[in-house]
């Protein structure tokens, strides 16, 4: 089951091919929206985007339109 806990996508500066300085945070959204948009923004502004919730351990980090790395499950 997906989770239902509120996600957030934040957008970083990159630096040297590393996630750095936060440049933009988005509204709460559902899981499967805040994965879409992560996805859509890192693809066109070829940053790193981060998927993640105050609520749940679960967390995607996006470049260039792909998961780079997930952090704990889905529940």
């Amino acid at each position: 089951m997906i989770s239902s806990a509120p996600f957030r996508v934040t957008e970083y500066r990159n630096c040297d091919g590393e996630p750095f300085g936060i440049h933009y945070t988005s509204a709460p959204m559902c899981l499967c929206d805040a994965s879409r948009f992560a996805a859509a923004l890192s693809y066109s502004r070829g940053v790193f985007c981060a998927v993640r919730s105050d609520a749940d351990a679960y967390g995607e980090l996006w470049l260039a339109g792909a998961v780079v790395k997930m952090t704990g499950g889905a529940q």
